[in-house]
């Protein structure tokens, strides 16, 4: 994902969320290696919030990082499924959304065929 860096007046600046979190991680080295003694001074030295810090010391993944729960193809499959559209793609013939979300439904069936599940909208 990219992000764009957001300018709203000269004297405010938005930051990008891969810039803060790589705030958060030098913040995080200077209090592992005691740089800082406690992890508010950090965050008050490093300019990040206290509670993401925190939560990163406590190796808590941030949500960009993190996979849903709901998720009903693995990785592999999703790779396959993506290669597939690809190669039609390729082939001159765009896939359509119900051409994928087919697709998607019978790597499903074949993977848990005693209980039929389909896939989301998203």
């Amino acid at each position: 994902m990219f992000y764009l860096l957001l300018l709203i007046t000269q004297q405010f600046l938005v930051i990008m969320p891969s810039q803060t979190e790589g705030h958060v991680s030098l913040a995080l080295q200077a209090y592992i290696t005691h740089q800082l003694p406690s992890l508010r001074a950090t965050a008050d030295a490093y300019d990040v919030l206290f509670e993401t810090l925190r939560e990163r010391h406590l190796r808590v993944l941030p949500c960009a990082q993190t996979l849903a729960n709901s998720r009903k193809l693995n990785n592999t499959e999703e790779e396959i499924l993506i290669r597939k559209i690809l190669q039609l793609s390729e082939e001159g013939f765009p896939p359509q959304r119900a051409i994928v979300e087919a697709m998607a439904h019978t790597m499903l069936n074949t993977k848990q065929p005693s209980s039929p599940q389909t896939v989301g909208k998203n």
